[in-house]
This record gives structure tokens, sequence and C-alpha cells, in this order.
């Protein structure tokens, strides 16, 4: 049977030729044949979305985490690669200005190079990996969302899951750097906590569950970091779940980045409180 080569999938085929002859006698001869590895040129384009991000650092990484590619997001959010080869596999957006809120994104966003949107929901399905599942069924989208073709600003009901999300990283990433811990690395400790609270439960919205996310995310810092951000983490929570109970409540986007906003506004006076 014929099998088609691929160098992704595997680069060397081992085979084992046999010939008979009409007495019956046969000879067999092994070989190794290695698969060429072509140039597969493609183009990978994307959006990133809080609100539209304008501005942002987008990276495209291969299966070893190295940066193949660089660029910066346009007024809509949009970015495109025109690539000469398809290696590919992850999409990394750094910084930029939500346009929806005026307000700069701190946190990075992650998603499969093949998601038209970058987002907060992406970022967490992203960092879930083999729970992907569970956590999707338990960030409650509606049943019609795709995850790499659907644009959270086309519904209300999943703008208010992926601000949800947004708020609980960024400010979630302010209260661990705000406590000391060197800037860019808070937003991964809170990702990975988000998705351990929904490998467990549909409740990342509560004060009490986010309070368990903020107090998760610390317990490998320092003393220091620990006795500041632990200090800070009630009054954090209930900050966020006010927030966010507000984004369920919204009727329209433009509700929800005025509620994104203003929790955003207000985070340098509540870390400092």
């Amino acid at each position: 049977d014929g099998i088609s080569a691929d160098f992704e999938a595997k680069d060397t085929y081992s085979i084992t030729l046999t010939a008979t002859d009409s007495a019956g006698a046969s000879l067999s001869k092994s070989f190794t044949l290695s698969v060429k590895d072509l140039t597969d040129p493609e183009v990978v384009s994307g959006t990133v979305v809080d609100g539209y991000v304008s501005g942002s650092t987008v990276k495209l990484l291969d299966a070893n985490g190295i940066v193949i590619a660089e660029t910066t997001t346009n007024s809509l959010g949009q970015y495109t690669f025109d690539l000469t080869d398809n290696k590919g596999v992850k999409i990394v957006a750094d910084g930029g200005i939500d346009t929806l809120t005026g307000e700069a994104v701190t946190v990075t966003l992650t998603a499969s190079k093949d998601s038209k949107y970058v987002s907060a929901i992406t970022t967490i399905i992203d960092a879930a990996g083999e729970d992907a599942a569970t956590v999707l069924t338990n960030l409650g989208l509606p049943s019609d969302f795709d995850l790499k073709t659907s644009n959270p600003l086309s519904s209300v009901e999943v703008q208010k899951v992926n601000a949800s999300l947004v708020n609980i990283m960024a400010i979630g990433e302010g209260l661990l750097e705000g406590s000391g811990l060197t800037d860019g690395e808070g937003d991964e400790l809170i990702v990975k906590e988000i998705v351990n609270s929904l490998k467990a439960s549909s409740d990342y919205n509560s004060a009490a569950s986010i309070k368990s996310i903020l107090e998760a995310s610390i317990v490998n810092l320092s003393d220091d970091i620990q006795a500041k951000a632990a200090g800070l983490s009630q009054s954090v929570a209930d900050s966020i779940a006010a927030s966010n109970d507000l984004i369920i409540k919204a009727g329209s986007i433009s509700q929800i980045a005025a509620y994104q906003k203003a929790v955003l506004d207000n985070e340098g006076s509540l870390l400092s409180s």
C-alpha cells in the first residue's frame, strides 16, 4: 500500500524489500529512507482582541518556542505573516492599546496559529493543554462559539467571558508585580491558576474563587511578595468580582468596555490601598 511521507510527521522510514525466485528462495534487504524537508509557504493572519488591540507586538513561535516572525497589529488589531515556510505553531501578542477602552493591554495573549482571534479565551485554552475541553466547557460559552473562527466582539455573551478573564489576568498581574514580582511574569502565574480553577469548577468570577486564584499564584514566591499580595488579595478579589458582575449583566459590548475601563482606571489606587 502507498503512503504519503510528511517530514513534519516523520523524517525517516525503514523498509525491507524481499525478492523471491521461482524455487522459493528469497533474499531480504533493509533500507532507511530519509524524507527531504520541503518549504511550504503559508500566510498566517488574525486579530488580537480585548477590544481590538492596536499596536500589539505579535510573534509567531515554532514548536520549540523559537520566534520565527514578528509584526505589529494595525488599528483594527489585525496582523499578517507572509511566510516562506509553515514551521509556526503559536501566536503570542504583547502590549498595545485596547481601542474600546483606550487602556494599555498589559497581559500576554496567546493562541494557536490557526485561531483567527487571539484573546483571553484562547490564552486560557492554550494554557490548559490536555484539559482544554473541560476548561472550555466550564467557561460557559455559547454553543455556537468556535475557538478558531469566532470573534468575541461579535457576541455580547462571549465578550462577557473574555472581558471577565482579562480583568482577572490584568488586575491579578498588577497585584503580583506591585508586590515585587518581576514585570512580565505575573500574568503567566495568574493564567495557570485560572486554568486550575476552571478544571474543577465553572465558578471563576466569585470573590471567593478569584481570591483563591490570586493566593494560589503566590505560593512559590518569596515571603515578602506573599505577605504584600496576601494582604491585598481579599480587597482586590472583591473589586474584580464586583466589576465582573457588572460585565455579566451588561447589555452591550460598549457597556462591557465601560466597566472594564472603570476597574482598570482604579487599579492603581486599589493595589496601593
